[in-house]
This record gives structure tokens, sequence and C-alpha cells, in this order.
């Protein structure tokens, strides 16, 4: 028995990506084209689920992640999940920045090789996404943009209060 154990991949129920583990390989992919593979709070939930899977699976030992379709690889935060969710009760999107931080390390912590496959646009949270790998491979159309005035290229670390009064 394994002090870090992993599952097949359909074992997850995942609604928002694809995950498949064959010949060493794991490959992750956002799955919501319409969306251009924008994430929503629940999509990080799935990403943050399928990157600890693969770094525990003594089986892969390269990750692939990429994105449906061929308009994106990943367009960022989901701004209608902003306007619907977080605008309404802000003191959640803390929260949701918190969970964003922790999947973009569990990413970085995998202990794998990391391969971005980008395929269109990685813009804002998805140019973070494909910074967080080892490798980016990409496609001749591919479009890598930061969105904002001011034009952070990694999302900021957690914050960090002094100890004491």
């Amino acid at each position: 028995m394994s002090l870090f154990p992993s599952k097949p991949p359909e074992e997850f129920g995942f609604q928002d990506i694809l995950y498949e583990k064959k010949d060493l390989v794991a490959t992750i992919t956002l799955n919501r084209p319409q969306a251009y593979n924008a994430y929503t709070t629940n999509t990080l939930q799935e990403l943050i689920a399928a990157f600890t899977d693969a770094a525990s699976d003594d089986q892969v030992g390269v990750i692939v992640y990429t994105g449906s379709g061929d308009k994106a690889f990943c367009t960022g935060g989901d701004v209608k999940e902003y306007a619907e969710v977080y605008t309404q009760t802000p003191r959640d999107y803390w929260k949701y920045m918190g969970l964003f931080s922790g999947y973009i390390e569990a990413i970085v912590r995998t202990g794998k090789i990391t391969i971005a496959r980008l395929n269109g646009m990685a813009v804002g949270g998805g140019n973070e996404s494909q910074l967080a790998c080892d490798l980016a491979v990409m496609a001749d159309d591919t479009f890598i943009s930061q969105v904002g005035t001011s034009g952070h290229a990694v999302a900021p670390p957690p914050c960090r209060r002094p100890a004491g009064p």
C-alpha cells in the first residue's frame, strides 16, 4: 500500500477536464471550449486533483497539459462566474485567489516534467498556467498575452502577515 495513492482517471468523475494516463504520460485537458477553456472554481478544484494524482502516480513520468478545441489553451478565469458569484460575495474572491495559487503550486510541485501543449490563446491565467509548466510547445497560431493594466506575468504569492500583534 502506497502512502501516496493514485487512482484511475475514470474514478474522478470530472466535469470540466479530461484526464488520461497511458504509457507513462498523464494528459490533463481543459474541456470547456465553449468558454475558450476559461476555468471556474470547479475547474480549478478538478485541475488540482488531477495534477496531485499524476504527481503521486509512480507510473506517470510526464504530464501534458492542454486545452480542447483549436481556439484556446486557456483564457484564465471565467468572467461570467466572476460576475455572477464574486461580485455578489467579494469576500470569496480572496478564497478563489487562494485556490488559484494552489492550482499553480499543484503544477509546479508535481515532481514530474510538465509540458504545456498550447493551441490558440493562452491569456491571463492561461499564460500563468503555461508558465508554471517546465516546457511549452505551441502551434504556429498560438497567441500569448497578459491582461490588465499592470501586466502581471505570474499570480502574486500569498500574503504573509508578520507574527505578533
